[in-house]
């Protein structure tokens, strides 16, 4: 009988929207009053459900189904046996059928195709196991929900409907863009036939089409039977290739042996082209290009080289301000010191000292004898190691800082350099900046 939206099936299944329609009855977004959770409620069609021989088969269907628990297939909730119209509860799957997403999309990517192929082909193992094979798989009977889920439903309505053979009126029921050569031929449906299925529905998805396509449905089951389907596109890899082209073999014997062993092929074929997907960066490269860590290690060691040269500089200006300017750094050794001699005077030999006095450096015993009694200025400085000279030096600055001036000592006083004195000699090392006394003799300028 017909149905339409609102109504309450034996007093708990209300019927909400209507969600997929075929050649067998309808499919209706339903709720459980009962249990309070949403169901999906197949009726069937006035001409079959009037059928006893129909009615029973269909009925054993939902009881084999009841008992069959897969993550591929939707659980069978309930059978209605109202007189003249049963009915189907089952699980509601949140999704999209697939023959929707191929209206909105014409092709699916390789890597998605093998995927749900895989996962289909395990919940049909697991029908097989059982002795259940579906015979209407098709993309309207394959949902694929949000998280990439591919669920098989409509198992009682494709079973119970006489496996789709060809009538006395040469009239196809089911869908005949994937039913297998056999059932055409009345040479009995297996679980074989699931795969050649399962294999027109890949075909679909990395083509955009089904694999024969006339005006009729006639034409169409001859070509299923006598003509090889066309190549797939060429961008389609060998891997995924071979699963439809063994999966549509015309002899049962040349597909898979078992839905198992091809989900195995069709999850190898993924991974395939999940992993060519990730390697190739730019269109219509074969090869994937050289990597981009060569480029970035060459200008690294640029920057890294420049950085080095860099340091190198500021490493050898340190060294030479530590140094000073006379290229003596602290703990250099001090070489001999030539000062200006004072007055002639009488030497050891009888010669006058009018000249230069090459002088060593004297111990720290001569040192302290001849050093005034005055106190020693506040700024720094080291041991002297010679007697100062008798003339003022002219004011240099420190040697430990160049740019600065010090001025000289207070206590020095300014004398009048003697009749054509020799040059002044500024004094280097660690006589720099000593504060100086006069000259001890008669020749003072006082």
């Amino acid at each position: 009988m017909s149905h339409q939206a609102g109504e309450l099936l034996d007093g708990r299944y209300r019927l909400g929207d209507r969600i997929a329609s075929g050649g067998m009855g309808d499919v209706w977004q339903g709720t459980d009053v009962l249990l309070n959770r949403a169901v999906a409620v197949k009726t069937l069609r006035d001409d079959r459900a009037t059928d006893p021989h129909f009615h029973r088969r269909f009925q054993n269907e939902a009881r084999v189904m009841a008992a069959l628990h897969h993550p591929g297939i939707a659980d069978v909730y309930d059978f209605g046996r109202r007189p003249g119209d049963p009915y189907l509860v089952m699980a509601f799957v949140h999704g999209q059928p697939l023959d929707r997403r191929l209206a909105g999309h014409g092709r699916i990517p390789v890597g998605e195709t093998m995927a749900i192929v895989a996962q289909v082909a395990r919940a049909l193992q697991a029908a097989h196991d059982v002795g259940i094979v579906h015979r209407d798989v098709k993309p309207g009977n394959i949902i694929v929900q949000p998280d990439g889920t591919a669920v098989l439903v409509d198992f009682g309505i494709a079973h119970s409907a006489g496996s789709a053979d060809l009538t006395a009126t040469k009239e196809v029921l089911g869908t005949p863009h994937y039913l297998a050569p056999e059932r055409l031929s009345k040479q009995g449906a297996g679980p074989a036939a699931d795969l050649y299925a399962l294999g027109a529905v890949a075909y679909h998805c990395l083509a955009g089409q089904p694999p024969f396509t006339a005006e009729d449905t006639l034409a169409i089951a001859m070509q299923h039977l006598r003509e090889e389907p066309p190549r797939l596109p060429p961008d389609i890899p060998a891997a995924a290739r071979d699963v439809v082209t063994t999966a549509l073999a015309k002899d049962p014997a040349d597909r898979f042996p078992s839905a198992a062993t091809m989900a195995d092929a069709a999850q190898r074929a993924a991974g395939s082209a999940f992993a060519a997907a990730t390697t190739v960066l730019r269109p219509g490269r074969t090869e994937p290009p050289e990597a981009p860590t060569v480029r970035l290690r060459g200008r690294h060691s640029k920057a890294l080289m420049l950085v080095l040269v860099a340091l190198a500089l500021v490493a050898g200006f340190t060294t030479l301000a530590v140094a000073g300017p006379f290229g003596h750094g602290p703990g250099s050794p001090v070489p001999s010191v030539s000062v200006p001699a004072g007055p002639p005077s009488a030497t050891p030999d009888g010669h006058g000292a009018g000249g230069t006095t090459t002088r060593t450096p004297a111990s720290p015993q001569q040192t302290a004898t001849s050093r005034p009694t005055t106190p020693a200025p506040t700024t720094p400085r080291t041991t002297p190691t010679t007697t100062p000279p008798t003339t003022p030096p002219a004011t240099t600055p420190p040697a430990t800082t160049p740019p600065t001036t010090t001025p000289p000592p207070t206590t020095a006083p300014v004398t009048t350099a003697p009749p054509s004195p020799p040059p002044a000699t500024t004094p280097t090392g660690p006589q720099a900046g000593l504060p100086q006394r006069p000259a001890q003799g008669g020749d003072s300028g006082l």
